[in-house]
């Protein structure tokens, strides 16, 4: 009796909440919703029917009643598998089998009773299950699309880019999942800007970017909507991406994959092989593991028709070679002595600058400053700063001919990567259930090494933390009222910085702030040069980028 009176004060408080706290959202709904009309024999509407939506892998009932107009609704069903069974006093039960849920579906089953015994079971076949309470038009993505069309890295997004009206602008490089910012790379119908959700709840991270991506064997389906004119899709003119991930069922699941590329089915770069070099290291493989169906401790709990969960654990191992040409200075160049661009770049002495006139005399009009290029180009060893040297010592040494592109580098990009994935669903009791998601991945980005030598100077980090989750509660309040309250919260974190170079102070700067800063490696730009210094370090202490996304998703459905 005691927990009968909780459950009941449940919803209740939770609307307090809402009203406390004053919270509105606009609802991204990935769930489905089962319509239709009750009818007699003749095509009258049956009143007070009693129509049941079951799902078939769960066992879990949801039961309504139709209206005056012999209509029934049932929304926010959880994409599966389900079957609709109607009946009324005078009639026999009716099913509706095998009635497929995707996701944001919006089915329409319209059943005819026919007359007899409620005990009797009349199986309807072939009925018509049309969606036509939807006016959003976009592109489902299915489980079996997921399983079987081909994913480079393992990330689901990708094939976001197949529904029509998308085109993809980011670069084809990066699909893996730590490709935040290619995976959310397409325009749809020459707008930008996409509304990316998991489960319902916005899953970015700064400038529209994805947050998490999930693993595509704990991924059900997603369904890329393109013209979103249902006023519960907003704030974008792209399009939103709805997300479904598994959840348990009354049978235990799981999958286990490994997938492994390495030098030796990898084939050298076109202009590794022009300038003669072999071919460079290659090593991927991602692995992964994930399981769901009841929450069972034998003895204890038997969670079967009642409570799920789901995991998933995926890691990758990923480095891949990006061939480059640079220009670098020569090995005479590095002495002070440019004589071999003498031709073309003079270099001047600048103590020898003085005013002349525009011939560079000393009489008339003295309009233009005047300089004295060195003898052949060389400049005197003294008159080398001497961090300078070291600087242009730093640099790697030329391995092509020529005062330009004369170094090629196979510039390895490591990328390791790891996510975690867990869910719970709970059936607390007939008109009150609750979901909740936890995830987190991690990856940190090994760039820009062009000689493959620990402490590199033009070696940078790249470091991207995701943590967060969501919780759903959804409670049916009368008949004909559902409250239905989503909460989600998304901490993701990027961090550019460098690690074991050398400081200002060891080139030889003098000046240089005791904090943190004068023990970095300065960056130079030069205009016909490589950079010289840690592109991932910005110039300086490197670039920290939180994004924290909290959202709370309030949404009442009255059943007419």
């Amino acid at each position: 009796m005691k927990r009968d009176r909780i459950s009941r004060l449940i919803p209740f408080t939770v609307l307090l909440l809402i009203a406390i706290f004053s919270v509105a959202a606009v609802a991204q709904e990935f769930r489905g919703t089962i319509t239709g009309t009750i009818s007699d024999p003749n095509g009258a509407v049956v009143q007070g029917a009693t129509v049941t939506v079951k799902n078939v892998e769960t066992n879990i009932v949801t039961t309504v009643t139709t209206n005056d107009s012999g209509t029934y609704t049932v929304p926010l069903l959880q994409p599966g598998l389900y079957q609709v069974s109607a009946t009324s006093s005078g009639f026999k039960t009716s099913t509706v089998e095998n009635v497929t849920v995707r996701v944001d579906d919006r089915l329409t089953i319209d059943v005819r009773l026919e007359v007899g015994a409620a005990a009797e079971v009349n199986i309807v076949a072939d009925a018509d299950i049309i969606e036509r309470g939807s006016v959003t038009t976009g592109t489902l993505v299915s489980q079996r699309q997921i399983e079987e069309l081909p994913l480079a890295e393992g990330a689901p997004y990708t094939l976001a880019t197949q529904a029509p009206g998308v085109v993809y602008t980011g670069d084809p490089n990066f699909q893996g999942p730590t490709a935040n910012g290619n995976l959310a790379g397409f325009r749809t119908n020459g707008a930008g800007g996409n509304q990316i959700n998991l489960d319902g709840s916005p899953n970015l991270a700064y400038d529209g970017q994805v947050a998490f991506t999930p693993p595509s064997e704990a991924t059900q389906e997603f369904k890329v909507q393109t013209s979103a004119f249902d006023a519960q899709n907003g704030f974008t003119a792209g399009s939103t991406v709805n997300v479904a991930i598994k959840s348990g069922t009354n049978e235990l699941h799981g999958a286990a994959y490994f997938y492994d590329r390495d030098k030796s089915r990898t084939a050298n770069n076109f202009f590794n092989n022009r300038a003669g070099l072999e071919r460079p290291d290659r090593k991927y493989n991602r692995y992964g593991v994930m399981l769901n169906g009841p929450v069972r401790i034998p003895g204890i709990f038997d969670g079967r028709d009642k409570t799920f969960f789901l995991f998933s654990y995926e890691r990758q191992k990923d480095n891949v070679a990006q061939p480059t040409t640079y220009s670098v200075p020569t090995m005479l160049m590095r002495e002070g002595n440019f004589s071999e661009v003498l031709a073309t770049t003079p270099i001047y002495d600048p103590l020898s600058a003085y005013m002349g006139n525009a011939t560079c005399g000393t009489t008339g009009t003295l309009t233009q400053v005047c300089r004295t290029a060195f003898a052949n180009n060389v400049i005197p060893e003294g008159r080398i700063y001497a961090p300078a040297r070291a600087l242009l010592r730093m640099f790697p040494q030329p391995n092509l001919p020529g005062v330009t592109d004369n170094f090629i580098t196979d510039l390895n990009l490591q990328r390791p990567y790891r996510s975690y994935l867990a869910k719970i669903d709970h059936n607390i009791n007939a008109n009150n259930r609750i979901s909740g998601k936890w995830y987190h991945s991690r990856n940190t980005e090994d760039r820009y090494n062009l000689t493959g030598e620990p402490g590199s100077i033009f070696q940078g980090f790249e470091n991207r933390r995701n943590n967060g989750g969501n919780v759903i509660y959804t409670s049916t309040l009368t008949s004909s009222l559902i409250l239905d309250v989503r909460g989600s919260l998304s901490q993701f974190k990027l961090r550019r910085y460098q690690d074991g170079q050398p400081s200002a102070a060891d080139l030889g700067f003098t000046g240089i702030p005791t904090d943190r800063q004068g023990f970095l490696f300065p960056r130079f730009d030069f205009q016909n040069y490589r950079t010289v210094g840690s592109e991932r370090a910005d110039w300086n202490d490197g670039r920290e980028r939180p994004f924290t996304l909290m959202s709370i998703q309030p949404t009442l459905t009255q059943v007419y």
